[in-house]
């Protein structure tokens, strides 16, 4: 991110925020709506502004990053899975690690 071009709050916040799709962006709306019910935002015209002044850079992306951490994890653990192999794992150490993968990655028997 261009540090001069992106020089205040809500230019970082705007810029990740056009950036956001999907699952993202319905999160984005929460947020927003989230920080307008603590009273963040005084104004209608002005709340979306005010709420990414007033929280922030730093806690936007804090805010943003834990909220998909767990999904994220979730994919890498798919990831793994699909690619396990038994190769030289005795057969007790492949299971162990089939079903820690297979728990991490929010698999169920469904």
């Amino acid at each position: 991110m261009n540090a001069a071009v992106y020089d205040t709050q809500f230019k970082k916040i705007s810029f990740t925020a056009s950036l956001l799709k999907d699952a993202a962006e319905e999160w984005l709306t929460m947020w927003i709506e989230e920080k307008e019910t603590y009273g963040l935002a005084q104004n209608p015209q002005q709340t979306i502004k005010q709420v990414m002044e007033t929280t922030g850079w730093l806690q936007f992306i804090t805010d943003l990053k834990d909220t998909f951490k767990e999904i994220q994890a979730q994919d890498i653990s798919l990831d793994k899975l699909e690619h396990l192999r038994q190769g030289r794992y005795t057969m007790e150490d492949f299971t162990i690690k089939f079903k820690n993968l297979a728990g991490q990655s929010g698999l169920t028997d469904d």
